[in-house]
């Protein structure tokens, strides 16, 4: 009998997982929440709001797959809006680092 070696298989295995990634657009997931690139102006808004500054925003890299198909620029502010146990929205901000 003819069995293929271990290394044909995992190539094969890697080759339609890839496919399969490059097929799903992940922001449309039901587990991921919304993400907005903010403007300038709701920037400052926000900053002034919280009175913090970009510095003390958490980061969040520009490859991470919720914002990528964005291209976020660095130190673009981003707006994550989930959803709480009780219904409502909940809104957290980070910085592209």
């Amino acid at each position: 009998m003819f069995a293929l070696p271990k290394y044909i298989i995992l190539i094969s295995i890697t080759l339609v997982w890839g496919i399969f990634l490059a097929n799903f657009d992940i922001t449309k997931h039901f587990l991921v929440p919304k993400h907005l690139i903010l403007t300038k102006d709701e920037e400052e808004i926000i900053l002034k709001k919280y009175n913090v500054t970009k510095d003390e925003l958490p980061k969040i890299k520009s490859s991470d797959p919720a914002i990528a198909q964005y291209k976020p620029k660095l130190g673009d502010v981003v707006k994550i809006e989930r959803r709480s146990v009780y219904g409502d929205s909940v809104d957290y901000y980070r910085v592209v680092a």
